[in-house]
């Protein structure tokens, strides 16, 4: 049973039932929008609704007392007939009177191969087919208006594109994926610019047809026609096929939904924590890892044009979607916002690319000032090294680095020591640190190696009664061999058990079974030194240290590197 609608038409009452009222209701919002655009286009379609209101009076009297979709199928088809007559007839006599003009027959005409091209394209637009989509519609869309099979056209586009996704060497690698790409950046760049087909009057131009009042009406009854086929094969494959498809779209607009909420969200909190960052950058001193302090203060104009950018690269995909999902965007208004989207875009790469090289030029300074003492630069491992162990370094001519790893003498790799290395031998390399001390007897040790004469370990007495200064050369050992090494294989386990607990023996074995282990066997070069007796009659301060400095050793400097650890004051 369907139910019955009593409606108004030119001041007249029918009884119409839902399926006709909806196919009429269409028939004339599509008048409205063919005539929109003409002169007297309101006129002209109060006369049609007045003859359409005259054509169902007529089944009125005829006994009618509800019309149904078949009388306005019927009247929709009276309606059209008319014009598409009319339009023929005009042609035929433009074309009879044309060619009684130019004095040519049809007969001698001859055919040109450009005409016909261009014959074909003539009234032709490209619009996506929402009526047979697997996707977006593009390839069924270019397949009604080239008119081709739709099925062969996309069987083509698949094939070509598993045919170069799968020729052999050399065309492997990054130019299959380059291709792949391309077919689908291509096939999202024509689904933004070519609008859906969503009114007749655009199906019309799609199939390349004249759009006239007949073709129009035809289109709309077929379409109505179409939509009610489609709700009586539910049961069938398929409805399952389109229940899954719109599942599938459906799915496709939560994730639309979803991406336009992050970036909308995205984009408040950029704006939020780029005002904490303008406003109070002590509170927020960093956006993206920039100091904003000193970026605001020297490039504030182009951080401004950045922050605008971004945002607008945020928020113009976020507002595309919401808008899309409620309202048809012209073809016109996506191409201006995709033209504004990667304007911004690109502006925001650009000056956010500026602003990230100031932040590092600004990173940089800091990082120099940071590790930088006594005018001294320094990375990170040395400067941790230095401070841990109090060194200070009061001589840096000629050096690379102050410290190193890798061949400790306990064979730990990732065990630091102080080194130095030069090829030309002219580093001039002074650490020290100072200690107070009480009168007593004290002996400087430190475990070092050279490579040969210059580095000296030494030590200087700073009271009121003595200024006396003591040091000791690095023996000339090179990176293999060494004191340290050849004591740790001459020691036997019974030896240590003898002088100490069982546990400690074990646990100094564990250390010496590594020195002896350490360069495959062959030691690294380690001896131990030390200065002994350095007398001390009064509380007093003693600076100690490494140098290579002949202004302080009075030794000349002939070795390209050295190596020391374990640097001790302790008393006799």
């Amino acid at each position: 049973m369907k139910k019955n609608i009593t409606i108004n038409l030119c001041g007249r009452l029918f009884n119409i039932d839902e399926d006709a009222y909806d196919l009429l209701k269409k028939y004339l919002d599509t008048l409205h929008n063919f005539f929109n655009r003409q002169t007297s286009g309101d006129e002209i379609v109060n006369d049609i609704e007045q003859r359409i209101a005259e054509l169902l009076d007529e089944m009125k009297a005829q006994g009618v007392e509800a019309i149904n979709i078949e009388h306005v199928k019927e009247v929709i088809s009276r309606m059209g007939q008319p014009e598409e007559m009319a339009t023929e007839e005009s042609e035929e006599n433009t074309n009879t009177e044309s060619r009684f003009t130019t004095g040519e027959t049809e007969n001698t005409e001859q055919p040109n191969p450009t005409n016909n091209i261009k014959d074909f394209f003539k009234g032709r637009h490209f619009y996506r087919n929402p009526k047979d989509k697997m996707l977006a519609g593009v390839i069924s869309g270019l397949a009604t208006s080239f008119e081709m099979d739709v099925t062969i056209l996309r069987l083509i586009v698949v094939a070509l594109a598993i045919v170069l996704g799968a020729l052999p060497f050399p065309f492997i690698g990054f130019w299959q994926f380059r291709v792949l790409m391309l077919f689908i950046i291509t096939y999202l760049i024509l689904a933004v610019i070519m609008p859906a087909a969503e009114t007749p009057e655009e199906q019309l131009k799609m199939q390349g047809k004249p759009v006239n009042m007949s073709n129009l009406a035809n289109e709309v009854v077929q379409n109505v026609s179409e939509k009610a086929q489609e709700i009586k094969e539910n049961g069938s494959a398929k409805s399952i096929i389109n229940g899954i498809m719109k599942f599938l779209t459906g799915c496709l607009k939560a994730i639309l939904i979803i991406l336009g909420i992050a970036l909308f969200f995205a984009g408040i909190a950029v704006l939020v924590w780029a005002l904490i960052s303008i406003i109070s950058p002590s509170t927020s001193p960093y956006f993206f890892d920039w100091r904003m302090q000193t970026i605001l203060n020297v490039h504030a104009e182009i951080f401004g044009v950045f922050l605008g950018t971004l945002l607008a690269s945020i928020f113009i995909p976020a507002y595309a979607i919401f808008y899309s999902l409620n309202h048809r965007m012209s073809i016109a208004q996506r191409i201006i916002w995709i033209l504004i989207w990667l304007a911004a875009l690109a502006t925001a790469i650009v000056t956010g690319a500026m602003l990230d090289n100031v932040n590092s030029e600004i990173k940089h300074k800091e990082y120099m000032s940071n590790h930088t003492r006594n005018n001294v630069f320094m990375s990170d491992e040395d400067m941790e090294y230095l401070d841990m162990c109090g060194w200070e370094v009061t001589r840096n001519d000629n050096c690379n680095r102050f410290t190193t790893c890798g061949q400790h003498y306990s064979g730990n790799e990732l065990e630091r020591y102080l080194d130095e290395y030069n090829e030309e031998c002219k580093q001039r390399y002074t650490v020290e640190k100072e200690m107070e001390v009480q009168p007593g007897t004290y002996q400087l040790s430190a475990v070092v190696r050279s490579q040969g004469l210059g580095p000296v370990l030494w030590a200087r007495v700073n009271s009121p009664i003595n200024h006396k200064k003591y040091q000791k050369e690095f023996p000339i050992t090179g990176n293999e061999g060494g004191d340290v090494w050849k004591d740790a294989c001459l020691a036997t386990l019974e030896d240590l058990k003898a002088n100490m607990s069982e546990i400690e023996a074990q646990a100094h074995w564990d250390v010496l079974q590594n020195i002896r282990n350490a360069n495959d066997g062959k030691g690294f070069g380690w001896c131990k030194i030390s200065i002994d007796n350095i007398q001390i009659d009064e509380p007093s301060v003693i600076k100690y240290g490494i140098s290579t400095d002949p202004r302080t050793t009075g030794i000349p400097m002939h070795a390209k590197w050295f190596s020391a650890c374990d640097v001790e004051l302790t008393p006799m």
